[in-house]
């Protein structure tokens, strides 16, 4: 089909009358299925709200609807709620029971689709994500969509009946058993515990604190907290000096302050960890001093940082979900701390780590998504990066001076600035990892540093791998459309050494101002591109 054919048929979509449309379709039946800018000229009939062409189109054969429903990566349906004042086709293409995607509710609730379409939307909807889609409406200020999805999609265990504290009180001051197991209730207390006990629930077992202090106050005692609901607004969760809290398959609902240790060893095994709302005099929902803290096999939903570490700690984190708030760092240190995270997922916050000088960082399988940061640490830091994804960023790592940064197979995709930046006197080793969309450079190094690159790919970056006063190696790396600011580029003086480096479909390749500190082995520009090219 040419371009004014196709030209004729938009026009007709546009303004045209039905018996039009018809005369064109009855010419070519094809025209449902050529590709636009808009996806398939269904779409556009869906984006132009021609709710008659639609009913015209069913009425000839029912199936032509569903066999052109899909294009790339979202439907028709998905398409319809993208556009304000379009319940009537929302509605029409949901009696064809076309499919309710993830991507249908999300952007029904992104663009404010009305209540009564959302309900049909959830009511159509096969699988279980109620969760994101509660958070999401609760962050588009639709109270009407979290209460519905609170009533019907997620309903609460309703809270066990209110039972005396004194069993459990008498239980930690004056027995000599060492565990208790506890009903279906709820209990509200606050008291020290200087023994080592485990406390142990039922499912529906709540406890509450009944004073600031906090549910138990652990003072040098080992205390492991099972399958326990613990519940707080206004007050600690459970505060620890020089002792042990070991919570296994608990829940967790925290409004402000949560869990505070100090000289002590905490660990959260297979728990679900929720705080809603940023209205708090509370910086994190887990402060520890001089601690070590353990994550394991736990999902975590905050909204604001999850823990603050003052100094001397370690934090080891493991099959676990996080996400978190933009406004706010994940993990984060005023001082130096030791992190590892493996084989877990974050998303959405401020800073996924965040830390000052003198830290060691480890990451391994481990996906990070929406972040300002997903790593920033200022001075003197390590920084281990193994088989990692971190996409949507304004910059995946973010290095000060003399620090020492590894990364090897992971991929990095669409940040807002650099990938990685190091600062001045630092070192930065890739292997085997990819780069992609950055709108600056996939890897950028300051005054006196060095990049070290081997066996891996950057594409579609402004930049590929910039030094500014430092040296540069790179090995068997391939670059693919590189914008005006070069594949390779030396800034001010670098030593620069290529070797087995192909750099395809660029508009620039090799900028620098030291030619004769440039050495070149086996270096192949292929297809080139020009201005007039663009």
């Amino acid at each position: 089909m040419n371009r004014q054919q196709l030209q004729e048929i938009y026009n007709i979509i546009r303004n045209g009358n039905i018996e039009a449309f018809k005369k064109i379709y009855q010419e070519n039946p094809r025209i449902l299925s050529v590709e636009t800018p808009f996806g398939n000229t269904l779409f556009y009939i869906i984006q132009r709200k021609r709710l008659d062409l639609l009913q015209y189109i069913f009425h000839i054969d029912e199936n032509i609807i569903h066999n052109n429903s899909k294009v790339k990566d979202y439907n028709i349906l998905t398409k319809a709620v993208m556009i304000d004042k379009n319940e009537d086709i929302i509605d029409f293409l949901l009696n064809l029971n076309i499919e309710v995607e993830y991507k249908t509710i999300f952007f029904a609730i992104e663009f404010k689709q009305p209540y009564f379409i959302i309900e049909r939307l959830l009511s159509n909807y096969k699988f279980d994500n109620f969760k994101q889609f509660r958070k999401l409406a609760r962050d588009n200020n639709r109270p009407d969509v979290v209460k519905l999805i609170d009533e019907k999609y997620l309903p609460k265990t309703p809270e066990a009946k209110h039972q005396s504290s004194d069993v459990v009180i008498d239980f930690i001051d004056n027995s000599a058993e060492t565990a208790l197991e506890l009903p279906d209730a709820t209990y509200e207390l606050s008291h020290e515990i200087t023994r080592d006990v485990h406390i142990i629930g039922s499912g529906n077992t709540k406890l509450k604190p009944s004073q600031f202090e906090g549910i138990f106050q652990v003072n040098q005692a080992s205390v492991v907290l099972e399958r326990l609901i613990l519940e707080a607004k206004d007050a600690f969760l459970v505060p620890v000096i020089n002792g042990k809290l070991v919570l296994k398959n608990c829940k967790l609902s925290i409004g402000a302050y949560g869990i505070f240790g100090e000289d002590s060893t905490i660990e959260l095994v297979d728990c679900e960890i929720v705080q809603e709302g940023t209205d708090t005099p509370a910086h994190s929902v887990i402060t520890i001093d001089r601690s070590a803290l353990t994550i394991s096999g736990s999902t975590v939903e905050v909204e604001i940082a999850f823990a603050q570490m003052k100094s001397g700690c370690k934090v080891v984190v493991e099959h676990s979900k996080f996400e978190g708030n933009i406004e706010h760092a994940m993990f984060y240190t005023n001082t130096s701390m030791d992190i590892e995270v493996s084989d877990s997922s974050l998303f959405n916050a401020k800073a996924g780590i965040m830390v000052e000088d003198n830290s060691n960082i480890k990451v391994t399988d481990t996906m990070f998504r929406h972040f300002d940061r997903m790593i920033y640490c200022r001075d003197n830091n390590n920084v281990q990066v193994n088989n990692t994804e971190m996409k949507l960023a304004g910059s995946c790592i973010q290095a000060g001076r003399k620090c020492e940064v590894n990364i090897e197979d992971s991929k990095f995709s669409s940040a807002d600035e650099n990938h990685i930046t190091v600062d001045q006197k630092s070192v930065l080793n890739v292997k085997r990892s990819k780069f992609d969309n950055a709108n600056m450079a996939a890897l950028s190094a300051l005054k006196a540093s060095v990049i070290n690159v081997e066996d891996s790919e950057i594409d579609t970056t402004i930049a590929g791998v910039v030094t500014q006063g430092g040296k540069l190696n790179i090995e068997r790396t391939k670059f693919i459309e590189i914008d005006e600011e070069g594949a390779v580029r030396g800034v001010k003086n670098d030593m620069i050494s290529l070797k087995d480096v192909i750099i395809d479909s660029s508009l620039t390749d090799i900028i620098v101002d030291k030619p004769r500190k440039l050495t070149q082995e086996n270096v192949k520009i292929t297809n080139p591109v020009t201005i007039d090219d663009l």
